[in-house]
């Protein structure tokens, strides 16, 4: 709940699978980004 206030988002909107508003915009840009596939997962 603190990472929520945190953001300014709703903490359903942390546990949900869709994202909208600005979390949408950043799971966007992390998503899409190549920095993602340097990290072994």
């Amino acid at each position: 709940m603190m990472l929520a206030e945190g953001l300014g988002v709703e903490y359903d909107d942390l546990i949900s699978i869709s994202m909208t508003g600005l979390l949408g915009q950043i799971s966007e840009l992390f998503f899409s980004s190549s920095v993602l596939d340097s990290f072994p997962f």
